[in-house]
């Protein structure tokens, strides 16, 4: 404890902070750690659970938002999914984007890259949508708005075998 500098130090005796731990720190089961005050209204929360369903989850306006990010026991992710499907999980609702990734001064790397080694049924990007509406509806929508591309490839797809590298089922137009 020091006085002087209002600070409290646990393994140590020169605290740096108001609270400084130097070694392990325990909270026990159902309590959470909370920024401003204890958990509610606009207080950010972290939330960790143990046990045999464990999961850490964080609240940035306490009670106010909801819980927006998950991590489960077995390593999933979920944004605004308590339950994550998959190693990532967005979700949403409303007029929302669910991922939207931004590169700025990027020329040689993918902004997004997915790759499946030895996948041997199902896809590696699957795009679904069950709306009814048709107008102005895209599945994939492909824009390149600099006007100095006029060579670039706006879609290339590949294929290194004898099999068919497009399909197109439906009512097509090119």
């Amino acid at each position: 404890l020091d006085a002087s500098a209002d600070k409290i130090g646990i393994g140590t005796s020169a605290p740096a902070t108001k609270l400084d731990v130097y070694g392990h720190l325990n909270l026990r089961d159902s309590y959470n750690l909370t920024w401003g005050g204890e958990y509610g209204a606009n207080i950010p929360t972290i939330v960790a659970v143990s046990g045999a369903s464990a999961y850490l989850a964080i609240y940035p306006a306490g009670s106010t938002s909801g819980e927006k990010f998950r991590i489960t026991n077995d390593g999933k992710v979920g944004i605004w999914s308590t339950v994550p499907g998959g190693y990532l999980s967005v979700e949403g609702t409303g007029n929302h984007r669910g991922v939207f990734v931004t590169v700025t001064g990027a020329t040689t790397y993918s902004a997004i890259q997915a790759e499946a080694n030895a996948l041997t049924t199902g896809s590696i990007a699957r795009f679904s949508s069950s709306s009814a509406t048709t107008n102005a509806r895209y599945l994939v929508n492909i824009i390149n708005s600099n006007a100095a591309a006029t060579a670039a490839v706006g879609l290339r797809i590949q294929q290194d075998s004898t099999a068919p590298a497009l399909i197109a089922l439906g009512n097509v137009g090119i």
